[in-house]
């Protein structure tokens, strides 16, 4: 992936605008190749088009490879990032992939214009079972990507399982060593976040799925897994490098060290908290500072820590604590990254003081309405992008009159009020129903219309998605984080 603020004028943002070139005009060739004969001007015009896209990107790299893997699009090892005006083309090239048993197609330097031609009036017009040659087994310019050694389902959930548990686990091992003044293993820290960011770029929604299983008796370890996995999700859609995700992910496991400070009486308490409690509270971003400081050797990450750790209950607009000397300090994007996934988690998950539970539903309505006081406007779009405006767990009902368990966030592109729905009530109970797939409508297939709370049994209709436009009411449920 490309960092966030990358240009056109950059290398990185150079190859970024001519992946998405590519992918366009290989889409564009593809329709018009099922559309027209292969002499037809037009036919002509997209394979000209496309020879210069190819030869374009070839130049940044010397080769390029477009491959499907894990619902997504890549061009060489990056992710396409798609916008809703792409979705539609870009499941088109997905499918067609998919119905050529096709991993990936390559180009090469010597990539011939007569040889993209056959190839999309080969893909765009013939049928799959045909015995004619594919223009890839031919020994030119295009090759068939090897099929990469994708781990089977049952592979993937005991990899995703075993990851996260290790978070929770090494969390767990934390605060147990700073409770008896010791000094932890920075070692072991570094293989687990690395794990999570490799499982990240992999498949993101396998590892995103388990932030909604929630762990009453050891909160705070699996709020700490739960936000390490979340920021850096959030992270890789802002486009951060591979080692800056694990920067991020190791200061997001690390951010509420100074909680082992604060008596667990007050951690535990389930009436209002006192005056006295919250100021005891709020000390727990210094208290972090100081443990990570006295850890001896500090390196960039944990120093990445240390400040994202201080930051991560400041404000956007500089309130919240502890309070600052100086109004000009500008937030970290790590520090604004944790901030949002430390809010939603602690929304989302069911705590004794409180007399309602929230839903993620109710998080991503907070988020919004706190946009551009509490939460950094641009990262708050993205994190509803990565979750969709019914994050996974989120139970609805659907227009059909099922009710279900939203199991997957939308994919990359799609309207984020379409996420894929496992049902649980209704005639197809214990199917799935991907409302990307539908286009809305009384006849057009299922969309949400109301939001179910299973603990409180509250309904609230579904967002009104102009909120995404702009700000609403901030008001919003407190909560100790």
């Amino acid at each position: 992936m490309v960092e966030a603020n990358a240009n056109q004028n950059t290398p990185a943002g150079r190859i970024h605008a001519h992946n998405q070139q590519l992918v366009r005009c290989l889409v564009i060739g593809l329709r018009t190749a099922e559309l027209h004969e292969a002499g037809n001007a037009m036919v002509r015009s997209a394979v000209a088009e496309l020879h210069r896209a190819v030869q374009e990107r070839l130049a940044d790299t010397g080769s390029v490879t477009i491959s499907a893997r894990n619902q997504c699009l890549f061009v060489d090892r990056d992710r396409l990032r798609v916008t809703p005006l792409d979705y539609a083309n870009v499941r088109y090239l997905m499918h067609k992939l998919e119905e050529w048993s096709l991993p990936g197609l390559s180009f090469s330097a010597h990539v011939a214009e007569e040889e993209i031609r056959e190839l999309l009036v080969f893909l765009g017009r013939m049928d799959p079972q045909t015995h004619t040659d594919p223009p890839w087994d031919k020994g030119g310019g295009i090759g068939a990507e090897l099929p990469p050694a994708a781990p089977t389902p049952a592979t993937r959930a005991d990899d995703t399982l075993r990851t996260f548990a290790a978070a929770m686990d090494i969390s767990r091992d934390l605060y147990d060593a700073f409770g008896t003044s010791e000094r932890f293993r920075q070692r072991s820290l570094r293989r687990v976040t690395q794990s999570m960011v490799d499982l990240l770029l992999e498949d993101e929604h396998a590892l995103l799925g388990m932030t909604s299983i929630k762990n009453f008796d050891g909160y705070l370890f699996n709020h700490c897994a739960n936000v390490a996995v979340l920021s850096a999700a959030l992270g890789q859609r802002l486009g951060l490098h591979k080692a800056r995700l694990g920067e991020l992910c190791l200061a997001a496991l690390l951010h509420d060290l100074g909680k082992t400070l604060v008596p667990k009486e007050i951690l535990d308490k389930t009436g209002d908290l006192t005056d006295d409690d919250w100021d005891e509270l709020r000390q727990h971003p210094v208290r972090a500072v100081e443990i990570l400081l006295a850890q001896g050797y500090v390196s960039p990450g944990i120093l990445a820590a240390v400040v994202a750790g201080f930051e991560h209950h400041l404000n956007y607009d500089l309130t919240g604590y502890p309070p600052l000397v100086n109004k000009d300090h500008h937030l970290t994007v790590f520090g604004r990254i944790i901030t949002i996934a430390d809010c939603y988690d602690a929304i989302t998950t069911p705590r004794a003081y409180r007399d309602v539970n929230l839903t993620p539903f109710d998080g991503v309505r907070f988020l919004l309405a706190n946009m551009g006081t509490k939460f950094d406007p641009i990262l708050v779009k993205l994190f509803i992008e990565l979750l969709g405006v019914y994050p996974p767990g989120t139970m609805v009902r659907l227009s059909s009159g099922d009710a279900g368990i939203v199991s997957r966030s939308p994919l990359p592109g799609a309207a984020l009020d379409r996420p894929l729905v496992r049902i649980v009530r209704g005639p197809a109970s214990g199917s799935f129903v991907d409302l990307a797939e539908a286009t809305g409508g009384p006849d057009g297939g299922p969309v949400v219309v109301e939001v179910i709370n299973p603990d409180n049994l509250g309904l609230l209709p579904a967002l009104d998605m102009s909120l995404l436009q702009g700000q609403n009411e901030n008001e919003g449920p407190e909560t100790p984080g």
